[in-house]
């Protein structure tokens, strides 16, 4: 074998023991069953329960969204980090999406950038230690608990900033455009228009 297959081969195998390593941390999840069988049975009626994880776990989105709200006392509620989730990711854990302009991704379930997760962190966000980096991101308690970490900083932050309580509309447009969305280009903010109807058909379909 030439040194540039030699080359090749230890690639090849470090890329695959890397692939192993990352399935069997997602192996590791949370279980992410129904809070009870009462909600569990309306979830299932809405059509939103079996969606199959990376490793072939199933994912219980509604159920993640009450048990992470409830467990880390975050103002927010979780059918909107369902509606969410639909729109970021398909309710896809291993969604990942380069972002040019911002040199980051969105990641996961809930398609925060890397560096609005650090930016949570850094806001006393820490229910998972370090500050997250995209392999944490696609572990979907994490993205949801990031995302979830988030709309609630949006309420708090148009509290101090705007002297009262943020409109749904409002909150949707800042998740996908930042706080000053409605202060932004034309261009912006037909982008979060846009992201506002697809939020408003996603809660419609899963309420």
């Amino acid at each position: 074998m030439s040194n540039a297959g030699y080359a090749l081969s230890l690639t090849l195998a470090s890329l695959a023991a890397l692939a192993l390593s990352y399935s069997n941390s997602l192996g590791q999840q949370v279980s992410l069953t129904a809070d009870s069988a009462s909600q569990a049975a309306a979830d299932k009626a809405k059509g939103l329960i079996t969606v199959a994880g990376p490793v072939g776990t199933v994912l219980d989105v509604p159920a993640l969204a009450r048990s992470t709200v409830g467990r880390y006392g975050l103002n927010v509620d979780p059918s909107m980090l369902v509606a969410m989730a639909w729109i970021e990711s398909a309710f896809k854990p291993d969604a990942f999406r380069w972002e040019p302009a911002r040199l980051d991704a969105s990641v996961g379930l809930m398609q925060t950038l890397k560096a609005t997760a650090r930016d949570m962190y850094n806001n006393g966000y820490r229910a998972f230690g370090a500050a997250p980096d995209y392999t944490d991101l696609r572990r979907p308690e994490v993205s949801m608990y990031y995302g979830a970490a988030y709309v609630d900083w949006l309420k708090k932050w148009y509290a101090r900033n705007r002297n009262g309580q943020p409109t749904e509309e409002w909150i949707v447009r800042a998740y996908n455009g930042g706080p000053g969305w409605d202060r932004a280009s034309a261009s912006s903010q037909a982008n979060t228009a846009n992201h506002w109807r697809k939020y408003q058909q996603a809660k419609g379909r899963f309420g």
